[in-house]
């Protein structure tokens, strides 16, 4: 007679996304209301973090997390404060004004040339971005492959105002794409609508909705935002989830 053997059941694994580690109080109360609704529910959950600042999101609530973006340094050997000073950098190389010497004059007084030469650089440019850009959805897919919730914690996510399309918008959707193929579902809790002012912006936040499991928001205004985009069954506001702290 044979024994039954019972096969260890994998705790329930859900990821926290959120824009914190950058000492804004109200992002960061989200992401704990979400962090202890999720506790009180389920005790045994595996909680992971995806922040802008790991290593800060990783100390202050004990969680093993990752980075938003691919340019983001992981936990791993980096304090707070050198993340901080790594996107200063990152800031200070956009910003540092273009270089063209003696060359550049005369290359204008060729017709077409310099607009050729711009495009070209532009592409090479592209090249290591692309490369980059797509061994950090690889890692991202092999992260949610094994996740059963995505849950966004509330902010101000869905808008293009704040650095255009590929900030905000471009973020949410790969990130809840990537976990639907994973097998995760995603939900959107309490999160801000608006303003949408690009195509490619409109387009990124309603396939992200639309391709969601759950949606709240945190007031009408966001309620009639996504409504504009035509998603169907929009969900009415509801109350914070910071006032379960």
């Amino acid at each position: 007679m044979t024994e039954n053997i019972e096969t260890p059941v994998r705790p329930v694994r859900v990821v926290v996304f959120g824009h914190v580690g950058q000492d804004n109080l109200g992002d960061e109360a989200a992401f704990k209301a979400v962090i202890e609704a999720t506790k009180s529910r389920r005790p045994s959950a595996e909680i992971l973090g995806v922040s802008v600042n790991p290593m800060d999101t990783g100390l202050r609530y004990g969680i093993r997390t990752f980075p938003i973006w691919r340019d983001v340094p992981s936990a791993s050997g980096l304090s707070a404060d050198s993340t901080k000073v790594h996107m200063q950098d990152r800031a200070q190389l956009i910003a540092r004004p273009e270089r063209g010497g003696r060359l550049k004059p005369l290359l204008r007084r060729i017709p077409g040339l310099f607009p050729l030469l711009r495009f070209v650089a532009q592409m090479f440019a592209l090249v290591p971005v692309v490369i980059r850009e797509s061994q950090f959805l690889w890692k991202t897919y092999r992260t949610l492959r094994h996740v059963y919730l995505l849950a966004v914690a509330e902010s101000q996510h869905l808008n293009d105002y704040v650095l255009g399309p590929w900030n905000f918008p471009y973020t949410l959707f790969k990130w809840t794409i990537l976990a639907k193929l994973g097998g995760a579902k995603v939900a959107f809790l309490n999160v801000g609508a608006g303003p949408l002012q690009t195509s490619l912006g409109k387009w990124f936040i309603r396939q992200a909705v639309t391709w969601s499991d759950f949606q709240s928001y945190r007031d009408e205004s966001s309620v009639r935002c996504i409504n504009e985009l035509g998603v169907r069954d929009v969900r009415p506001s509801l109350p914070d989830m910071v006032f379960s702290l």
